[in-house]
């Protein structure tokens, strides 16, 4: 079943976007708040749809609002805040049935447009803020959730690649900010910002699913049309990263005893979308798969890492490979990575790497029209980019694609930077 998709204005900086499948028996409704990526708001945003995915004036504790939800044959509600590129998303969405499959044929989709509108528009206000009752302990989940985050050491060391590579740029800033940023919020704080991110936002409504879009669009027309006043509406851009004659080289210790080896690697900015396909075909042929040279190779043939792997960003055009390593084996890990790359750009692929890699991209892509949120999530991406093109369109892309484009494309990537997380010396 084709997937349909239209998009359209309905305010200045505000876009409602129908993506259309029948193969779905459910709709999900997400309002997604764009907002340029900054140290001194991304705390404060990250808290945000803790905060008013709790209720709305309406439904303003655990049992009216759980009431009305289930009213609604057991709707769900979440909210998410995530990056991209240099910019911030944060996300309210409700998840229904579609309103066929109701007993007597209840306008579902209405009814949840009005509570997420009213999640995002009407929250619960006490003494001319949030509840600081809600806020208190949303903000203890938020500090929680970073401080794991510096738990995981893996994922901590790509993010000091990240901030090293990109130093002074909103690239570089976790969705959620810092430790210090997040204990420093305040309720007030907290709520001013949310007046801003209503009135400066690029607004991306979204509906997903086989219903009817109509009445889901005329409400978020109606309610956003009433209840802000929009400023200029934040442009949504991300600055290419260029690539740099120097190579930039940290070492830090921790108290671990598996050591982290993260390597950035800057991409020369691909002219179309064929050349961007081709750096993702490249950069699975590295280390995006079981079958890749980095896992096959650095991993399993030559046990340099615990696991060994790249992705791409292509928004950015950057490319990370991070790995788990031995101290000892720190320098061979990283000549190898790199011998694996130089390999890639001679054009060393055999038919099986090759074949193997476009079935999984292949089986990647036709999956995202298995899971409504995969397919939002898809178009919302595209959005973004500025390419609009639907996961059939990609696959053809895809499966027109040489071994030269992808030789090609593994010959604009380059080192760009070198982090290494190694265990505390023994006093």
């Amino acid at each position: 079943m084709a997937t349909e998709f239209k998009r359209q204005q309905i305010l200045d900086g505000i876009y409602f976007t129908e993506v259309k499948n029948d193969k779905f028996t459910s709709n999900r409704i997400s309002v997604n708040l764009v907002a340029p990526l900054s140290l001194d708001t991304a705390s404060a945003y990250a808290l945000l749809p803790l905060i008013l995915k709790k209720g709305y004036r309406e439904c303003p504790d655990f049992s009216s609002f759980n009431r009305a939800l289930n009213m609604l044959y057991g709707a769900a509600v979440d909210g998410d805040v995530k990056t991209f590129g240099d910019c911030q998303i944060i996300t309210l969405s409700i998840a229904t049935i579609n309103d066929k499959y109701t007993i007597d044929n209840e306008e579902v989709s209405l009814e949840a447009a009005k509570i997420l509108s009213s999640l995002v528009l009407d929250p619960v206000i006490e003494n001319g803020f949030f509840k600081e009752s809600v806020f208190e302990t949303e903000k203890q989940f938020l500090i929680d959730s970073i401080k794991a985050e510096l738990n995981d050491k893996g994922s901590l060391a790509l993010s000091k690649c990240k901030q090293i590579m990109c130093s002074g740029e909103p690239y570089s800033i976790s969705c959620h900010g810092t430790l210090e940023t997040a204990e420093s919020l305040s309720l007030t704080d907290v709520f001013d910002h949310y007046n801003t991110l209503l009135q400066t936002a690029h607004i991306e409504i979204m509906f997903a699913g086989s219903g009817n879009a109509d009445a889901v669009r005329e409400v978020m027309f109606s309610s956003f049309s009433s209840c802000i006043e929009r400023e200029k509406p934040f442009e949504i851009k991300t600055k290419i990263k260029k690539p740099s004659d120097q190579i930039k080289r940290v070492t830090e210790r921790y108290s671990i005893v598996q050591s982290k080896l993260s390597m950035g690697f800057s991409v020369e900015n691909p002219e179309s979308e064929k050349e961007k396909h081709a750096l993702r075909y490249a950069v699975a042929l590295l280390g995006g798969t079981p079958f890749s040279k980095l896992f096959l190779n650095v991993r399993e043939k030559l046990s340099l890492c615990y696991y060994c792997s790249a992705s791409f960003d292509s928004i950015k055009n950057v490319m990370f490979v991070n790995s788990g390593v031995e101290e000892k084996n720190k320098n061979k890990a990283e000549e190898e990575i790199l011998n694996q790359l130089s390999i890639l750009k001679s054009g060393d692929i055999s038919d099986d790497e090759f074949l193997n890699t476009k079935k999984l991209l292949n089986n990647v892509l036709t999956s995202t029209e298995d899971s409504i949120s995969k397919l939002e999530r898809y178009f919302l991406a595209r959005i973004f980019s500025g390419e609009i093109i639907t996961p059939e369109k990609e696959l053809e892309i895809i499966n027109s694609l040489t071994r030269e484009d992808i030789i090609t494309a593994a010959n604009k990537i380059k080192l760009d930077t070198v982090y290494f997380m190694a265990p505390k010396e023994e006093e």
